[in-house]
């Protein structure tokens, strides 16, 4: 690695850090109405999740392990390249080894870790041309679902949708990115159910797990948070009118203006 990308990924680093940092705390807004029960939970588990009131219960231990380790790596409390160790992972979380041993596994598969044989477990470096691979596979994808729900989504799909957005208004209004990426993920995630196809739906909820941590970089500011609420927005008015074609159209826009933004931090 030469200096000039060690300063890069430094700088990157510090900038989600000092943007960490200014934030304020969640504020708790009410659930809406047209959000389905899932959702609805989803919401709620996330929100004690990230605030310490929930608490973990034995069949959650793997799941809050694998939580917050990822959040962890992707907020830069972990540096890349920087080594991680099982027994102090387990004493600074307060679970146990099995569990942390679980979540590196699903870590190292979403490429957020690597593990080196005879020296342990490393942060794997988050970098351009990764998220360059990651845009255009989701280009392709997420143009044809988007495609396929403009031509199923029923009455209840959009207000699921609407219901979504209408949450991450309020997020971004509360500058509460924890709050609005989770949601943006329930947006991609619930278009993908609409569009009927399960093998597609699979490969994009790999993918969107790679993406987390450059969706994360990407929201970099309110101003650009807005941006892309306006961006879901343009995608369910093209699925609400029931046109393929714009909806395919504003999805691979949608993601052409994400790796804009992540090309800038690099």
């Amino acid at each position: 690695m030469d200096h000039n990308e060690m300063d890069s990924r430094a700088r990157l680093a510090d900038r989600v850090v000092n943007r960490d940092r200014d934030l304020p705390g969640e504020q708790v807004s009410t659930i809406p109405d047209g959000m389905s029960q899932p959702d609805r939970r989803g919401l709620q588990e996330h929100r004690g999740i990230a605030d310490g009131t929930q608490a973990p219960t034995n069949e959650s231990l793997r799941e809050v392990a694998y939580s917050r380790l990822k959040a962890a790596i992707i907020k830069s409390h972990y540096h890349s390249g920087q080594f991680l160790n099982v027994s102090i992972l387990a004493n600074e979380l307060k679970i146990g080894r099995t569990p942390i041993h679980e979540a590196i596994m699903r870590l190292d598969l979403e490429g957020l870790v690597d593990i080196v044989p005879r020296k342990g477990i490393v942060v794997r470096p988050a970098t351009l041309s990764e998220a360059r691979d990651i845009a255009a596979v989701r280009a392709l994808n997420e143009a044809q679902c988007a495609a396929w729900a403009a031509e199923r989504a029923d009455r209840q799909n959009l207000a699921r949708l609407d219901a979504i957005l209408n949450e991450a208004s309020r997020a971004i209004a509360d500058r509460d990115v924890d709050r609005a990426l989770w949601l943006d993920r329930q947006f991609h995630a619930t278009i993908s159910e609409i569009a009927g196809n399960r093998i597609l739906a699979g490969i994009l909820s790999t993918i969107h797990e790679r993406s987390h941590r450059y969706w994360y970089l990407s929201f970099s500011s309110v101003m650009h948070m807005e941006k892309v609420q306006q961006q879901h927005t343009d995608i369910l008015e093209a699925i609400r009118a029931r046109d393929p074609l714009r909806a395919s159209q504003m999805s691979r826009l949608h993601v052409e203006k994400f790796l804009e933004n992540v090309t800038r931090l690099f």
